[in-house]
């Protein structure tokens, strides 16, 4: 009996003794894991510094692209007032948009749009006093040439004098064509608020009052918008007295 007792004495002694050595090395690897952890740690805050700096550096450089290019086979009919037809059963045309966007802060953007609008092997010109206007430039079939269809400065505000109404005011040359209803043939976003009224590329100023949280009606607001229609001038070439107002036969007049 005395040597089971004995037996089972040393046993334990020696599972202890193992189990203490087990504990003294698990806990040399976790104060190595912490000291390495510690040392990713600092690598990585640093490297987020640097990251942050480079960021910060870029942001005024960070336009944002996109494309949207669409072909079309339209069969186009006109009824007259003589009584006679007039059309075409194959105008195949295509359209391109190139998107630029910028957001210099939370308040302060820039929308851009380069565009191309063409019919398939044609080359169309728009003859006699059209050629000063520039309101449909992007919207008709033209030429291969690329064009500023928008470039717009927007300003977005949060309170208005103090108040609950968000605003915005936007200078440039703004998307005013493809309002609602009309953009649904095309399927782009509305850009104005009515097809029928406003349908032309505009160049001016806009501004909206966000009434909602005022007056409790969602989408209720306030806008007004300002713009040229057309500019008087003499050209560069040909004139001696270049951007002054032009008294030829066939000049347009300024319109507002």
């Amino acid at each position: 009996m005395k040597r089971i007792i004995s037996a089972s004495l040393v046993a334990t002694m020696a599972l202890t003794g193992a189990h203490a050595i087990s504990n003294a090395e698990l806990a040399a690897k976790l104060n190595d894991l912490e000291s390495e952890l510690a040392k990713v740690k600092k690598k990585i805050k640093k490297q987020n510094k640097k990251i942050n700096k480079v960021k910060a550096h870029d942001s005024g450089d960070n336009i944002k692209w996109s494309v949207d290019m669409r072909t079309g086979l339209d069969n186009i009919n006109y009824d007259m007032a003589d009584g006679s037809t007039q059309g075409k059963n194959d105008l195949l045309s295509m359209r391109l948009w190139l998107n630029m966007a910028y957001a210099a802060d939370s308040n302060n953007v820039f929308k851009g749009q380069l565009s191309m609008n063409k019919a398939f092997g044609a080359d169309f010109a728009q003859p006699g006093v059209f050629n000063h206007f520039d309101w449909t430039g992007n919207e008709a079939l033209n030429d291969n040439a690329i064009r500023v269809r928008q470039a717009y400065w927007l300003y977005l505000g949060e309170s208005f004098f103090g108040l609950d109404m968000p605003w915005t005011f936007s200078l440039g040359r703004r998307p005013s064509t493809g309002g609602f209803l009309a953009n649904l043939r095309e399927d782009d976003p509305a850009q104005s608020p009515l097809g029928h009224v406003i349908n032309v590329e505009f160049d001016g100023l806009s501004s909206k009052i966000d009434l909602s949280n005022l007056t409790g009606v969602p989408g209720m607001s306030f806008k007004i918008c300002m713009g040229k229609g057309s500019t008087n001038a003499a050209p560069l070439i040909g004139s001696s007295t270049p951007n002054a107002n032009n008294n030829s036969i066939n000049a347009i007049n300024d319109i507002t």
